[in-house]
């Protein structure tokens, strides 16, 4: 489910791994290790512990652009459950230091069944308290283009058109006649500040110091899967 989202949203920077996660929210960020979700293993065979974090390894991505000084940081809870929720709560809780120290942050929960997105919501804003956005993840042709306009005009202004051609120059310059006013120019700064959570299907991208709380519905069923792992057990 989570290789499915990733998938699909494929425009996000993902931190993939645990080394990658350390040395954004450590190296840059400065954040103690101790603010980290983590999980002690212990050796049976002597008193050796190890200390891993991320342990989920649910997907987490940087909204914004490259060149964003401050990304909003968007973390992915994968929910394999049905009808209600499935272990929602027990992750906040033990992000929930994390949350604290970030500026700015998002939480969107993936599943297949839509029926747990409310339910979702209110464990969410129940755990959370105030300051929390609800924001809804979709898909429109219109923003799609409007992403990749700012895009292309963001490697154009930072002088990075090496993958440019002559039809896509072409095509920058077009939408430059096309897509102007005052109106684009402050979405495009934002843009660049947050990334794509300020566009249309995104409105309420999380401001400093809150968290913001999106949904994102998997097209496929997974039931096969739970039903074979029950019988994998049996």
């Amino acid at each position: 489910m989570g290789l499915d989202f990733v998938l699909a949203r494929q425009e996000h920077r993902y931190l993939a791994t645990e080394v990658e996660k350390l040395d954004y929210f450590v190296g840059r960020l400065g954040l103690n290790h101790g603010h980290l979700p983590q999980r002690i293993y212990r050796s049976p065979y002597g008193r050796r512990t190890t200390t891993r974090y991320f342990v989920d390894k649910f997907p987490l991505f940087l909204s914004g652009a490259s060149s964003a000084p401050s990304p909003v940081v968007w973390f992915c809870y994968v929910d394999g459950g049905t009808g209600k929720p499935s272990g929602f709560d027990t992750y906040l809780l033990q992000y929930r230091e994390l949350f604290s120290r970030l500026d700015r942050f998002g939480i969107i929960h993936v599943a297949a069944d839509k029926r747990m997105f409310p339910k979702a919501e209110r464990i969410f804003r129940r755990l959370s308290g105030n300051g929390v956005e609800a924001v809804g993840v979709a898909k429109d042709p219109d923003i799609e283009r409007l992403r990749e306009h700012f895009r292309a005009r963001d490697l154009f202004d930072r002088r990075e058109t090496s993958s440019f051609d002559k039809s896509r120059l072409d095509r920058l310059r077009e939408e430059l006649n096309e897509i102007g006013g005052p109106q684009y120019e402050a979405l495009y700064r934002q843009w660049r500040e947050q990334g794509d959570y300020v566009l249309g299907d995104n409105p309420h991208s999380p401001g400093k110091g809150s968290g913001g709380f999106a949904t994102y519905r998997l097209d496929h069923d997974y039931q096969l899967f739970g039903e074979l792992g029950r019988k994998i057990s049996a």
